[in-house]
């Protein structure tokens, strides 16, 4: 299929490349609609391209940058090799995004395409296909079911290869027929137990497909009656755990009880969401995250005490100072009295925290390399956010005047620094340690949660934190900044997700308003935190008892903890 590869017009350079596969003559004459339509919607976007200063030049350095692009999306290069979808694109960077720079302009064009011409392409070439194949569309009279399949189409893994077109788009009517109903009540399932967790569309997904899955019988003719009377309820309830499971590490991930029963290493992927495995330019996201996990360790464990108040109750509970009748508390306590033997110690996990991150007061040892690089590289991607932020305030004020906008390429390049940086040093055993502090620490916390130790500390209204505040306060006499330390753990896990995710070719504007929240947030706990705050030593009240505690093993304050994946639902 002959394409315009790319159009130049004195010296103006209008499109990209054609995609180097054969195009399906189906996608060529949905190509051909989509343009005319666009074309007509912006007809002067090539004389606004012409007409603005320095516009000319600066389309021509992004048509080279998106030519140099081998990761760009094949769609998304057919689209961008017509001129009047181009020009279009081009159009709406300046007029909706505001921007006059380059790197902005790139990032814009790319954001652009994606919305307005890519559905518009993809839903004529769904028609187009669904015409050839005789699918009877007017037969689907729910708007529900109507917006679920453009939902597919528009997100779905769609090939434009000739050959592969066709079967592709049947695969996902497929899927979009045995789905029926499922999305609907899946989400009216979601409303009514007021789901607020943050990783929603996957929960949904993963639901949709487990029920699918199920095979329920459903009586097509009964299920709105069905549904409305709860009588799936349990099958939903069971999905919904299912998918809640599959954002979060279960408690049980824990590589130390291959040492008390057989079985095998237990899989965790260190992930507040599931995403599918991907490495992307070495980039190796499970070594990020499994650092984002030690991270949160390092302040919930270590910064909040968690360990060391965990250790107190132990000690108290040993001596009959704290008591505590037979039951799933004593279990608890005593498990984790137990297992102490076996955890890392603190002196371990200080060293963890020094190789990996360079925090703390870890004595590493003998040719162990240190990661001096990433609070480098960290500290300028925090002060890189409190830039955009301030441009973008002050482009808030002035854009008016200045039509200015704002460039992310620098923490974009930031973000890729640390990909590189953690994927290179989360290496080793450091997957399996991660995973065994965390169950540490869930232990830890569980204890402290029990509603015997809430009762001893001042009833059920104590929180979690209230309780470990208090501990801290009165037995070790530190007082500490719970808010601003939890704050750390949590949107700093959330920024390590954002590192582990980045790609820059499909980065949307959704997920870079989450990182920068995060970000903002984290960089106000940090100021906010007294001098010395985060600095730990081992609290010598407890290192007194470690000859007459049992089994104590020295476990003071220099511990750490572990992170769980839905990190603020305690």
């Amino acid at each position: 299929m002959n394409l315009n590869s790319r159009i130049e017009t004195n010296g103006l350079v209008l499109g990209t490349n054609k995609p180097l596969e054969e195009i399906d003559r189906i996608a060529f004459e949905a190509l051909q609609n989509t343009e005319k339509e666009i074309q007509d919607e912006y007809p002067n976007a090539l004389k606004i391209i012409r007409a603005t200063e320095g516009l000319s030049r600066q389309t021509n350095l992004v048509s080279h940058r998106l030519n140099s692009n081998k990761n760009l999306d094949a769609i998304d290069r057919l689209l961008l090799s017509r001129e009047a979808i181009y020009s279009a694109v081009i159009q709406l960077a300046r007029e909706k995004d505001k921007v006059i720079d380059v790197d902005s302009l790139y990032e814009s064009v790319l954001d652009q395409v994606r919305d307005l011409p890519r559905k518009k392409f993809l839903l004529k070439l769904a028609a187009s296909v669904f015409d050839k194949q005789l699918i009877n569309l007017n037969s689907i009279t729910s708007q529900t079911r109507i917006k679920r399949l453009v939902d597919l189409i528009v997100r779905g893994n769609i090939s434009i290869k000739s050959g592969e077109l066709i079967p592709s788009f049947m695969k996902l009517f497929e899927t979009f027929k045995k789905e029926g109903n499922i999305p609907e009540y899946v989400e009216q399932y979601l409303e009514k137990t007021k789901s607020s967790n943050v990783h929603r569309p996957v929960v949904k997904q993963v639901m949709i497909d487990y029920l699918i899955k199920l095979n329920l019988p459903i009586d097509s003719e009964n299920e709105v009656q069905d549904f409305s009377q709860s009588i799936y309820s349990p099958y939903l309830a069971i999905a919904y755990q299912e998918a809640i499971n599959s954002v979060k590490p279960p408690n049980t991930n824990d590589p130390l009880d291959i040492a008390f029963c057989n079985g095998i290493i237990p899989k965790s992927n260190f992930v507040v969401d599931t995403f599918d495995e991907v490495e992307h330019q070495g980039i190796i996201q499970d070594n990020i995250r499994a650092a984002g996990m030690l991270d949160y360790i390092y302040y919930i464990g270590e910064c909040l005490h968690v360990f060391d108040a965990t250790n107190l109750l132990i000690l108290k509970w040993a001596t009959g100072v704290l008591d505590i009748p037979e039951g799933e508390t004593a279990q608890k306590l005593y498990r984790f009295h137990k297992r102490r033997e076996n955890r890392s110690s603190p002196e371990e996990r200080a060293i963890f925290y020094k190789r990996v991150l360079n925090k703390g007061d870890g004595q590493v040892l003998q040719n162990m390399v240190v990661n001096e690089a990433f609070p480098i590289y960290w500290e300028q991607l925090m002060v890189e956010v409190v830039q955009y932020i301030q441009k973008s305030e002050n482009k808030s004020h002035w854009d008016s005047l200045n039509n200015n906008g704002v460039s992310k390429a620098r923490l974009y390049q930031l973000t890729r620094n640390l990909q590189q940086n953690l994927t290179e040093h989360m290496t080793g055993m450091a997957h399996l340690q991660v995973q065994e502090d965390y169950a540490h620490l869930r232990e830890a916390i569980e204890i402290i949660k029990s509603e015997e130790i809430r009762n001893y500390f001042g009833g059920r209204r104590q929180s979690l934190w209230d309780i470990i505040e208090r501990i801290v306060k009165e037995e070790f006499g530190v007082p500490i900044q719970t808010q601003a330390i939890k704050t750390l753990a949590i949107q700093g896990n959330k920024i390590f997700e954002w590192i582990a995710q980045f790609d820059e070719e499909t980065v949307t504007g959704e997920q870079f308003n989450e990182f920068r929240k995060a970000a903002e947030a984290w960089i106000i706990a940090q100021a906010s935190l007294s001098s010395g705050q985060l600095a730990f030593a081992p609290i010598s009240r407890l290192s007194a008892h470690s000859q007459t505690t049992p089994s104590n093993n020295g476990r003071g304050l220099a511990g750490a903890g572990s992170v769980d994946n839905d990190f603020d639902d305690w």
